[in-house]
Protein backbone atom coordinates (compact mmCIF):
# COMPACT_ATOMS: atom_id res chain seq x y z
CA UNK A 1 0.00 0.00 0.00
CA UNK A 2 2.79 2.37 0.18
CA UNK A 3 2.12 3.74 -3.30
CA UNK A 4 -1.60 4.36 -2.91
CA UNK A 5 -3.42 7.90 -2.10
CA UNK A 6 -2.76 8.27 1.83
CA UNK A 7 -6.47 9.88 3.42
CA UNK A 8 -7.09 10.99 6.77
CA UNK A 9 -10.07 10.30 8.22
CA UNK A 10 -11.69 12.43 10.94
CA UNK A 11 -14.34 11.18 13.36
CA UNK A 12 -15.77 10.48 16.67
CA UNK A 13 -14.55 6.97 17.07
CA UNK A 14 -15.95 6.14 20.89
CA UNK A 15 -18.23 3.66 19.48
CA UNK A 16 -20.74 5.39 17.66
CA UNK A 17 -22.44 3.31 15.58
CA UNK A 18 -23.12 5.55 12.26
CA UNK A 19 -19.56 6.99 12.42
CA UNK A 20 -18.28 2.92 12.76
CA UNK A 21 -20.46 1.95 9.79
CA UNK A 22 -19.16 4.86 7.81
CA UNK A 23 -15.79 3.94 8.17
CA UNK A 24 -16.22 0.81 7.05
CA UNK A 25 -18.08 1.48 4.24
CA UNK A 26 -15.15 3.90 3.55
CA UNK A 27 -12.38 1.76 3.52
CA UNK A 28 -14.56 -1.21 1.26
CA UNK A 29 -15.31 1.30 -1.13
CA UNK A 30 -11.51 2.89 -1.68
CA UNK A 31 -9.63 -0.51 -0.70
CA UNK A 32 -6.73 0.54 -2.61
CA UNK A 33 -6.71 3.33 -0.66
CA UNK A 34 -4.63 3.59 2.76
CA UNK A 35 -6.48 5.47 5.28
CA UNK A 36 -5.40 6.64 8.97
CA UNK A 37 -7.56 7.40 11.89
CA UNK A 38 -6.79 8.17 15.12
CA UNK A 39 -8.41 6.15 17.98
CA UNK A 40 -7.96 5.64 21.71
CA UNK A 41 -7.12 2.28 22.37
CA UNK A 42 -9.71 1.24 24.22
CA UNK A 43 -12.14 1.97 20.80
CA UNK A 44 -10.00 -0.31 18.16
CA UNK A 45 -11.02 -3.48 18.17
CA UNK A 46 -14.06 -2.59 15.75
CA UNK A 47 -11.91 -1.68 13.11
CA UNK A 48 -9.46 -4.54 13.38
CA UNK A 49 -10.58 -6.21 10.48
CA UNK A 50 -10.10 -3.41 8.05
CA UNK A 51 -6.73 -4.31 6.19
CA UNK A 52 -6.35 -0.66 4.51
CA UNK A 53 -7.00 1.54 7.95
CA UNK A 54 -4.11 2.17 9.63
CA UNK A 55 -4.96 3.83 13.42
CA UNK A 56 -2.00 5.51 15.41
CA UNK A 57 -1.58 8.37 17.77
CA UNK A 58 1.26 10.49 15.55
CA UNK A 59 0.43 11.91 12.07
CA UNK A 60 2.75 14.45 11.72
CA UNK A 61 5.42 13.22 9.35
CA UNK A 62 2.92 11.84 7.16
CA UNK A 63 1.83 13.96 3.90
CA UNK A 64 -2.02 13.18 3.09
CA UNK A 65 -3.39 13.28 -0.47
CA UNK A 66 -7.26 14.44 1.01
CA UNK A 67 -9.08 14.99 4.63
CA UNK A 68 -12.14 12.92 4.92
CA UNK A 69 -14.38 14.33 7.96
CA UNK A 70 -16.83 12.43 8.89
CA UNK A 71 -19.77 14.67 9.67
CA UNK A 72 -23.47 14.43 11.38
CA UNK A 73 -24.87 16.49 13.74
CA UNK A 74 -20.94 18.19 14.05
CA UNK A 75 -23.01 21.74 13.16
CA UNK A 76 -24.85 22.79 16.14
CA UNK A 77 -25.02 25.90 18.21
CA UNK A 78 -25.65 24.81 21.73
CA UNK A 79 -23.98 27.41 23.53
CA UNK A 80 -22.32 30.86 23.49
CA UNK A 81 -18.74 29.05 22.89
CA UNK A 82 -20.20 27.48 19.57
CA UNK A 83 -18.42 29.81 17.31
CA UNK A 84 -15.11 29.31 19.18
CA UNK A 85 -16.16 25.16 19.11
CA UNK A 86 -15.84 26.00 15.05
CA UNK A 87 -12.93 27.76 14.97
CA UNK A 88 -11.14 24.74 16.59
CA UNK A 89 -13.27 22.09 14.24
CA UNK A 90 -11.29 24.72 11.25
CA UNK A 91 -7.75 24.36 12.56
CA UNK A 92 -8.31 19.78 13.22
CA UNK A 93 -9.56 19.39 9.72
CA UNK A 94 -8.53 22.26 7.34
CA UNK A 95 -4.79 21.92 6.49
CA UNK A 96 -2.79 24.12 3.86
CA UNK A 97 -2.67 22.29 0.48
CA UNK A 98 -4.96 19.53 1.28
CA UNK A 99 -8.40 19.36 0.10
CA UNK A 100 -10.54 18.76 2.47
CA UNK A 101 -14.02 16.47 2.14
CA UNK A 102 -16.83 17.02 4.73
CA UNK A 103 -19.41 14.16 3.73
CA UNK A 104 -22.49 13.33 5.62
CA UNK A 105 -23.19 16.12 8.02
CA UNK A 106 -26.15 18.70 8.84
CA UNK A 107 -26.74 22.41 10.28
CA UNK A 108 -28.42 22.83 13.31
CA UNK A 109 -29.93 23.50 14.98
CA UNK A 110 -28.42 27.27 15.62
CA UNK A 111 -29.61 30.05 17.52
CA UNK A 112 -28.11 33.15 15.92
CA UNK A 113 -26.44 34.55 12.45
CA UNK A 114 -23.10 34.70 14.01
CA UNK A 115 -23.07 31.17 14.27
CA UNK A 116 -24.38 30.62 11.17
CA UNK A 117 -21.98 33.11 9.35
CA UNK A 118 -19.48 31.94 10.99
CA UNK A 119 -19.91 27.84 10.09
CA UNK A 120 -19.99 29.49 6.28
CA UNK A 121 -17.21 31.73 6.39
CA UNK A 122 -14.69 29.47 8.36
CA UNK A 123 -15.48 26.22 7.55
CA UNK A 124 -17.73 25.73 4.15
CA UNK A 125 -16.28 28.52 2.18
CA UNK A 126 -12.42 26.58 2.81
CA UNK A 127 -13.55 23.19 2.25
CA UNK A 128 -13.14 21.02 -1.03
CA UNK A 129 -16.64 19.72 -0.72
CA UNK A 130 -18.76 19.03 1.76
CA UNK A 131 -22.29 16.93 0.93
CA UNK A 132 -25.03 17.44 3.83
CA UNK A 133 -27.26 14.23 4.18
CA UNK A 134 -30.99 16.39 4.73
CA UNK A 135 -32.15 19.03 2.05
CA UNK A 136 -32.71 21.89 4.92
CA UNK A 137 -29.53 21.93 5.24
CA UNK A 138 -27.98 21.87 1.76
CA UNK A 139 -30.79 24.58 0.76
CA UNK A 140 -29.51 26.61 3.38
CA UNK A 141 -25.77 26.75 1.87
CA UNK A 142 -26.55 25.42 -2.16
CA UNK A 143 -25.53 29.34 -3.01
CA UNK A 144 -22.06 28.01 -2.29
CA UNK A 145 -20.49 26.25 -5.63
CA UNK A 146 -18.91 23.01 -3.34
CA UNK A 147 -22.42 22.30 -0.86
CA UNK A 148 -23.70 19.16 -2.67
CA UNK A 149 -27.05 17.01 -0.92
CA UNK A 150 -27.24 13.08 -0.52
CA UNK A 151 -28.90 10.74 1.73
CA UNK A 152 -26.74 9.29 4.79
CA UNK A 153 -23.74 7.56 3.53
CA UNK A 154 -24.71 4.81 5.85
CA UNK A 155 -27.41 3.86 4.08
CA UNK A 156 -25.33 2.66 1.18
CA UNK A 157 -24.52 -0.12 3.41
CA UNK A 158 -24.10 -3.74 1.64
CA UNK A 159 -26.17 -6.30 3.87
CA UNK A 160 -26.41 -8.89 1.22
CA UNK A 161 -23.80 -10.57 2.92
CA UNK A 162 -24.91 -10.36 6.97
CA UNK A 163 -25.64 -13.00 8.96
CA UNK A 164 -29.30 -12.92 9.58
CA UNK A 165 -30.52 -14.26 12.82
CA UNK A 166 -33.01 -16.58 13.23
CA UNK A 167 -34.26 -15.40 17.62
CA UNK A 168 -36.44 -12.72 18.25
CA UNK A 169 -34.30 -9.33 18.70
CA UNK A 170 -35.08 -5.97 19.38
CA UNK A 171 -32.54 -3.29 19.04
CA UNK A 172 -32.36 -0.19 21.37
CA UNK A 173 -30.48 3.01 20.31
CA UNK A 174 -29.56 4.80 23.41
CA UNK A 175 -28.83 8.72 23.95
CA UNK A 176 -27.05 9.92 26.72
CA UNK A 177 -27.81 13.41 28.17
CA UNK A 178 -24.69 15.02 28.08
CA UNK A 179 -24.48 18.60 26.58
CA UNK A 180 -28.20 18.39 26.28
CA UNK A 181 -29.39 20.29 29.02
CA UNK A 182 -33.03 20.14 27.88
CA UNK A 183 -33.09 16.19 28.93
CA UNK A 184 -31.38 16.11 31.82
CA UNK A 185 -34.21 16.78 34.38
CA UNK A 186 -36.23 13.62 32.57
CA UNK A 187 -32.67 11.34 32.33
CA UNK A 188 -33.85 9.31 35.32
CA UNK A 189 -37.16 8.60 33.87
CA UNK A 190 -35.57 8.50 29.97
CA UNK A 191 -33.31 5.59 31.68
CA UNK A 192 -36.68 4.07 33.92
CA UNK A 193 -38.80 3.29 30.82
CA UNK A 194 -35.64 1.85 28.75
CA UNK A 195 -35.10 -0.48 31.46
CA UNK A 196 -38.80 -1.55 32.01
CA UNK A 197 -39.70 -1.85 28.25
CA UNK A 198 -36.22 -4.27 27.47
CA UNK A 199 -37.01 -6.61 30.81
CA UNK A 200 -40.99 -6.51 29.39
CA UNK A 201 -39.34 -8.14 26.72
CA UNK A 202 -36.78 -10.35 27.80
CA UNK A 203 -39.58 -11.78 29.64
CA UNK A 204 -41.32 -12.24 26.03
CA UNK A 205 -38.29 -14.63 25.04
CA UNK A 206 -36.82 -11.98 23.05
CA UNK A 207 -33.37 -10.74 22.93
CA UNK A 208 -32.20 -7.29 23.56
CA UNK A 209 -29.23 -5.21 22.17
CA UNK A 210 -28.25 -2.18 22.88
CA UNK A 211 -26.09 0.47 20.52
CA UNK A 212 -25.32 4.05 20.37
CA UNK A 213 -25.00 6.94 17.47
CA UNK A 214 -24.02 9.00 19.73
Amino acid sequence: MTNSKKIYIKAYTRINLGDDLFIHILCSRYPNVTFYLKAHKNFTDIFKDIKNLIIQDDFTNIKFDANVYIGGSIFIESAPTSCDRVLDLKDEIIKENIPTFIIGANFGPYKTEKYFNTVKNEIIKNVKSITFRDKYSYNLFKDLPNVHYAPDTVFTLNTSNFKKINTNEIGISLIHHLERENLKQNYEKYLNIISNFAKHYINKGFNIRLFSFC
